[in-house]
């Protein structure tokens, strides 16, 4: 059995990342643990299992949003607080039992709730319309929210004093309240006359009544858990600062792969990331820098270390060809400000030249500051073009995706991606290969090999002239567009699948 321990918090909160519909996320739920159980599912590779330790009342939609919806998993959450169910219920805001004389209001985002002339509560929804939560309000002033779960009961109630969080109340099914969790300091009470959790042989007492945080309490029912497992069992830790000490901890002679992923997870030397490091049966991270940026902050090489893409490449001939301009993605995140100042000096000159051309400013953030600038940057470069040139157009644009679904229908349109980040984007040049899309970077990478799908710079003035060979020259294009489309051997499910079987085989095989 191999064991995916996911690191799906809201921060470094032991809770989900579920929000309302009409708040853009702060970052894109996709991950490493995401692709590792589609990759196991899907192939059906190994047996496996979640291990889930957030509190996620919302669990079974975001599967559902990530395409794994039958994947087994254990929640801590739900041995705690004796939730057996496992089953979505659909259920409405009309099935909560409101006082007979409210009145419903529909507004553009949310059901708001009156009672006698004053708001009584807010019914608010998630991402697939789901009711997730309902503020409830005494005086204008937030009294309490009560979380639903989406298999049809409330499981976690905040509770307000003087308009700020007091206290969290975690729920069994039947409403019974198991343990409270006091804002403050941290500390948790456990409810004397159901002061149990869940487990196959009956429910357990919990061996205090009071602990100091809730990490002390996961890890009381979390290491019963792990010492059940079978001693040839692989876990699969997705690294975070939130719990990596506590499974350093309780895998201890353990066969172990560590996940790294992106900016997930800050590396610090220490004796315990020492240990845990050392006795690893594998490290995987997302890329070959990871892995260098490894080696640097802890001093030491491991043998057992190799990079896995957590994205896999498709061949998409894209739509580029369709459009009557030639678009530009650049990369705007990332790149400081005296970098991307020189950038747009560059794109301005090309444009000038080129009118059939559009730069697409490429952006993820939601400092809507950040947006305003890009947009203001747009405009300004907008009016410098056409004071120059009696062909007057928009030239310079924003293109702003949340999603890696948005990302991948922008990039579809474009000729060219410039990434002049120290390191690119991954994702965007995962997609570039999978869309035969040319790469202008500053350095090559495993995704972009000088000459061959693109061309690493030695500075900004060298821009404008690597465009003009991509977009003047049809041929070049295309020779870039053939060799992102063999490059792209490299990276398919089923490469991906073979290397991940490698790192199974080798932890099973080889550990001591």
């Amino acid at each position: 059995m191999v064991y995916f321990i996911s690191a799906w918090y809201d921060g470094n909160n032991w809770r989900e990342r579920e929000q309302v519909w009409y708040i853009a996320k702060h970052i894109t739920e996709f991950d490493d643990t995401i692709k590792q159980v589609q990759l196991f599912s899907r192939n059906k590779l190994y047996p496996y299992k979640i291990i889930l330790l957030s509190h996620a009342p919302n669990f079974r939609h975001f599967l559902h949003r990530q395409s794994i919806f039958r994947a087994d998993y254990w929640s801590v959450f739900d041995q705690m607080q004796c939730i057996t169910s496992r089953t979505q219920r659909p259920f409405s805001y009309h099935d909560i039992q409101w006082p007979d004389d409210v009145e419903f209001i529909s507004s553009h985002f949310a059901i708001i709730v009156r009672r006698k002339g004053e708001k009584f509560a807010q019914v608010e929804f998630g991402d697939d319309g789901n009711m997730i939560l309902v503020k409830l309000f005494e005086k204008d002033q937030i009294s309490r929210i009560n979380h639903y779960d989406d298999r049809g009961f409330v499981s976690m109630t905040e509770m307000y004093k003087d308009g700020k969080p007091y206290y969290e109340q975690y729920m069994n099914e039947d409403r019974v309240w198991k343990f409270n969790r006091y804002v403050e300091d941290g500390h948790v009470d456990i409810n004397p006359l159901n002061n149990f959790f869940l487990w196959p042989e009956g429910e357990k007492e919990f061996k205090k009544l009071r602990y100091d945080n809730i990490e002390e309490m996961i890890e009381e029912v979390l290491v019963r858990y792990v010492n059940r497992t079978n001693d040839d069992d692989i876990f699969c830790v997705a690294m975070h600062s939130l719990h990596t000490d506590l499974w350093a901890r309780l895998l201890r002679r353990r066969k172990t792969i560590l996940s790294f992923y992106e900016t997930r997870f800050s590396l610090v030397k220490n004796e315990v990331m020492e240990r845990f490091l050392r006795d690893a049966g594998y490290i995987v991270t997302a890329t070959r820098e990871d892995g260098d940026k490894i080696r640097e902050v802890m001093g030491q090489s491991y043998p057992r270390m190799t990079s896995i893409t957590p994205y896999d490449s498709r061949v998409d001939d894209g739509i580029s060809m369709e459009f009557p301009y030639q678009n530009i993605l650049v990369m705007s995140d990332g790149v400081s400000k005296d970098r991307f100042d020189e950038i747009c000096d560059e794109l301005v000159k090309y444009v000038i030249q080129h009118h059939k051309t559009k730069v697409n400013f490429y952006t993820t953030s939601l400092d809507y500051q950040r947006i305003n600038e890009l947009k203001d940057r747009a405009r300004d470069l907008n009016t410098k073009v056409n004071s120059s040139s009696d062909v007057k157009g928009e030239y310079f644009v924003l293109a702003r995706c949340l999603e890696a679904m948005e990302t991948n229908r922008k990039l579809r349109e474009m000729r060219l991606l410039v990434d002049l980040q120290d390191l690119p984007n991954q994702f965007l040049q995962i997609s570039a290969i999978s869309m035969g899309v040319p790469q202008i970077t500053f350095r090559e990478t495993q995704y972009m090999k000088n000459g061959r799908n693109g061309h690493a710079l030695e500075s900004v003035q060298e821009l404008n002239e690597w465009v003009a060979y991509y977009l003047k020259d049809l041929s070049n294009w295309n020779h870039a567009r053939v060799q992102s489309y063999e490059m792209g051997a490299e990276f398919t499910t089923s490469e991906i699948q073979r290397q991940w079987t490698e790192v199974i085989r080798h932890v099973e095989n080889n550990w001591s």
